[in-house]
Formats: C-alpha cells, sequence, structure tokens
C-alpha cells in the first residue's frame, strides 16, 4: 500500500505498523515524534498502530537547543 513518510512516497504491505517504519528510517536512534494524518502518535502506540492506504506520516526530530 502507498504512503507518504515526510513527503515521499514509500510502498509498505498491509499491516505494517509505525515502529516498522521508523525502524527503516534514520530516525530510529533519535528522539522523535511521529505525526499521523495530522494526530500525534504515541510512542506506547507506535507497535499497535498500522498504517492505512495514503497514510501522511511525519518523522519529526526534537530540536535540542541552548
Amino acid at each position: 500500500m502507498r504512503v507518504f513518510v515526510n513527503q515521499d512516497k514509500k510502498n509498505y504491505p498491509e499491516g505494517t505498523t509505525i515502529a516498522e517504519i521508523v525502524k527503516k528510517t534514520s530516525y530510529n536512534d533519535k528522539s522523535y515524534n511521529v505525526v499521523r494524518n495530522g494526530k500525534l502518535v504515541k510512542k506506547e502506540n507506535y507497535q499497535k498502530t498500522t498504517i492505512n492506504e495514503n497514510d501522511k506520516i511525519r518523522i519529526l526530530p526534537f530540536a535540542m537547543g541552548g
């Protein structure tokens, strides 16, 4: 199924979770938030939140500053 991850078109099989998508990105070892279709996904729900056709996933790294 087709989804958009940070505005890039990607194809994933049905049943793919947010956790699986993040694992395939460079954000996997960093601090980040995930927004799905404009709504924040809680980190504890990444493993059980599956994607749907045409979902818009945004992976947003935390900005560190001083």
